[in-house]
């Protein structure tokens, strides 16, 4: 009974993010090709409140009791009043009882495409409940660093496998992270696609 509750939320959740069309993203003077917003929509977040849209989506690297935590974030705002297309990409450290970091290092199959960066640091935590095992708390490093549409792509698409993220300069002088095994890094793709395709009216 779970399975098929948590089956129907999902689907609503999907068909909510599909129903995002080019005549809503129209109003805000953009264009989107019809099969990548077909394809991507799930990515666009459209926010009437402050009449903006932008694309963001994201990998998981662990579940802790069936919470899943991002890993690795694209988002990109088409409305960027540089002429340069930047994707601004946030990486996430979940380490337990380590000195907090200052820096983060991204290898892509070995070469280093994001060298010791300490742009936007920031730092949270989770308590998780663990029951009877009482509860445990986690420490979050928030990086959030501005990239090309090159190193994005880089990221995305890689293997989950071939990406380190390299958290430094703390007590413990640096710890390596990857993404879940099973990370598809199509989020991040549909960010790219999204990203080099949307053209102003």
């Amino acid at each position: 009974m779970k399975n098929i509750i948590t089956t129907s939320i999902i689907a609503l959740l999907m068909t909510g993010c599909a129903s995002v069309s080019n005549k809503k993203i129209a109003e805000y003077g953009y264009n989107i090709p019809k099969e990548i917003l077909k394809e991507h929509s799930g990515s666009i977040i459209v926010d009437d409140l402050e009449k903006r849209f932008y694309y963001s989506d994201t990998e998981y690297w662990d579940f802790l009791l069936g919470t899943a935590y991002k890993r690795i974030t694209f988002t990109y705002h088409p409305d960027s009043v540089s002429n340069v297309k930047k994707i601004r990409a946030e990486f996430r450290s979940m380490t337990k009882e380590w000195a907090h970091s200052k820096w983060i290092s991204v290898y892509v199959n070995g070469e280093k495409i994001i060298n010791q960066a300490s742009n936007n640091r920031r730092t949270s935590t989770s308590i998780v409940n663990g029951g009877s095992a009482g509860n445990t708390v986690y420490t979050h490093e928030h990086y959030t660093v501005p990239i090309s549409i090159e190193l994005a792509k880089k990221i995305a698409h890689a293997d989950s496998d071939s990406v380190t993220i390299r958290f430094g300069g703390g007590n413990a002088g640096y710890v390596d992270d990857k993404p879940h095994p099973l990370a598809t890094m199509n989020g991040l793709k549909s960010v790219i696609a999204l990203t080099e395709t949307t053209t102003k009216i």
